[in-house]
């Protein structure tokens, strides 16, 4: 099995050791430089799956030249790049050169291994049209139907739901069977693009626009022309930004820095929030003649802990996608691991699920997931579980009464998976 390695690039001590204890916590080998005399012989032996840059010592823009090396040797390397505090024009360049993320000095090592992981997941990860919708509880089965509803139709779209429930998912399986399929579809997250890149992102520049753009850029919305625009986080854009996409919304065309003219887009927009835009608009928050603009037709997701009987699905799907991913020789999961799997209440949904499953398959000794490799709260959670049904032998009764038979019903009632319920009622069976 090959381990992700991580490549650094700094003289920083503090961010060295945090940059070391995110490897750790990631499973990651990690490989220092200190500068780019040394780098090109990593990327030709080494094959680093992502890169940090930290903050340059004898002067900042150094930084960015490494970035700059990187992007031209290795195209889809995810690079990260840690700023010094207040340099925002050297993060805007950076994010121009290439740069996937950055963060201002000094940064939480538990906040590093968090944006690793997501460089990594979005690098691997098929894209969202390819991967199934997965589940056969009555929830699962309604977020279908209104995805296939929305997609017959080109109106704008808005997908709610807490984090981690799907929503890029949502979006690109909304695309993929549109009439907008054969083009693209373009994800936008509004919570990274600050107010000054806003627009040369999205609606790109002429050259000599500003200083550095030595090329015109033709802009994320002439990209999506054709297709369908993903503007993720729409709850976290600033009232600047949703002034922008207004008038991008009412006239469908943008006006490219530097240009007199404006060029036409044909896109389909989608919106996704985990955010109550309603009780933004009441705070001031978020423009309501935006909101009504986009709330054309909705899909919402519910989050994992509303349909249970759908975890022993995704865990299967998972874990033979985490498996061939990393080629380790797991192949299932015990009872007792999957019990504790289903009863859990997953606050970070689907995405938590996710990555639970790939830390045990990475953890394990064993070709199957036990009780021991998962996290200590969801032992917890099991133990306290069991001991309260411990002492109400009749719920079970009680569930399936409620639920008149149906064992689906009475598992979510029970916060226990099916195979539980068959199991006690194999049990209450006279020998």
């Amino acid at each position: 099995m090959r381990v992700p390695r991580l490549l650094t690039v700094t003289s920083d001590e503090p961010l060295r050791q945090s940059l070391k204890f995110a490897a750790r916590a990631l499973h990651f080998d990690i490989i220092e430089s200190t500068g780019s005399l040394t780098l090109s012989r990593y990327f030709e032996n080494k094959h680093p799956d992502v890169v940090v840059i930290g903050p340059a010592v004898r002067h900042p823009w150094d930084a960015l030249q490494i970035a700059r090396l990187v992007r031209q040797w290795a195209h889809g390397v995810p690079i990260m790049m840690v700023t010094a505090p207040g340099s925002e024009e050297l993060a805007v360049a950076a994010m121009r050169a290439g740069v996937s993320d950055y963060f201002k000095a000094p940064v939480h090592p538990g906040e590093l291994s968090e944006g690793i992981r997501r460089q990594i997941d979005d690098r691997s990860a098929p894209p969202a049209s390819a991967v199934p919708l997965i589940g056969e509880s009555r929830a699962a089965g309604m977020i279908a139907a209104a995805i296939d509803k929305v997609s017959a139709v080109d109106s704008n779209v808005l997908i709610t739901g807490e984090t981690g429930t799907g929503k890029e998912l949502a979006a690109g399986l909304i695309h993929a069977r549109s009439r907008r399929a054969k083009h693209r579809l373009v994800s936008i997250n509004c919570a990274a693009i600050p107010d000054t890149l806003l627009e040369s992102e999205l609606f790109g520049y002429e050259r000599g626009a500003f200083t550095g753009a030595a090329s015109p850029h033709a802009g994320r919305m002439s990209e999506a022309h054709g297709g369908t625009v993903l503007f993720d986080e729409i709850g976290d854009m600033s009232l600047i930004g949703q002034a922008k996409i207004l008038r991008l919304v009412e006239e469908k065309e943008v006006g490219r820095l530097g240009s007199t003219r404006n060029v036409r887009v044909d896109a389909r927009i989608i919106t996704a929030t985990n955010r109550s835009l309603e009780a933004l608009i009441a705070d001031g928050r978020f423009r309501s003649d935006l909101y009504f603009r986009l709330d054309v037709a909705r899909v919402q997701l519910p989050p994992l802990r509303e349909r249970r009987e759908d975890v022993p699905l995704l865990v299967a799907y998972y874990l033979g996608v985490i498996r061939d991913r990393f080629e380790r020789d797991v192949d299932a999961v015990t009872d007792e691991a999957m019990e504790a799997l289903t009863a859990f209440d997953w606050p970070g949904n689907v995405r938590e699920l996710k990555n639970v499953i790939e830390r045990a398959v990475m953890n394990t000794s064993s070709q199957q997931i036990g009780i021991a490799d998962l996290p200590e709260k969801l032992q917890t959670r099991r133990a306290s579980r069991v001991s309260a049904e411990d002492g109400q032998p009749g719920s079970l009764q009680e569930a399936l009464f409620a639920a008149r038979g149906n064992k689906s019903e009475a598992a979510r009632a029970l916060q226990c998976s099916r195979m539980t319920v068959y199991r006690k009622l194999a049990k209450a069976q006279p020998r």
